[in-house]
């Protein structure tokens, strides 16, 4: 007996489209929490009275971020201050100070993760 022409016709579609469905479940499932790693690059001993840029680099899951979201805080306001774009850091006095450095990114992360990184305003 031979099929009808309308099952391998439902037979040909559920066929070809059994690949997509497979495929569409990887699109629609959440990548997960990726680990994360701060590193600040720049200097940390800098020069009273100049103003450095902070280099940072953010890896998830070993990968660089591209333009991370990040807040950056210096301790002690009287020694250093971070300028209002946060993307330099001005030696006001000597002494040592602390920046912390927070990667704030939902998508990525279950909470935000933190940096504390030492630096040192020398004469």
């Amino acid at each position: 007996m031979q099929p009808s022409r309308t099952v391998r016709r439902l037979g040909l579609v559920v066929c070809a489209l059994a690949p997509l469905a497979c495929n569409l479940a990887d699109v629609f499932q959440s990548p997960g929490v990726e680990p994360v790693v701060i590193s600040y690059t720049g200097d940390t001993v800098i020069t009273r009275g100049t103003t450095v840029p902070l280099a940072i680099v953010v890896l998830a899951g070993g990968v660089a971020v591209p333009g991370p979201r990040l807040s950056v805080a210096s301790m002690d306001t009287s020694i250093a201050q971070v300028t209002p774009g946060q993307d330099s850091l001005v030696a006001l006095k000597i002494g040592p100070d602390t920046l912390t450095i927070t990667f704030v990114s939902s998508m990525l992360t279950d909470s935000a993760r933190t940096l504390v990184q030492p630096v040192r305003v020398k004469p």
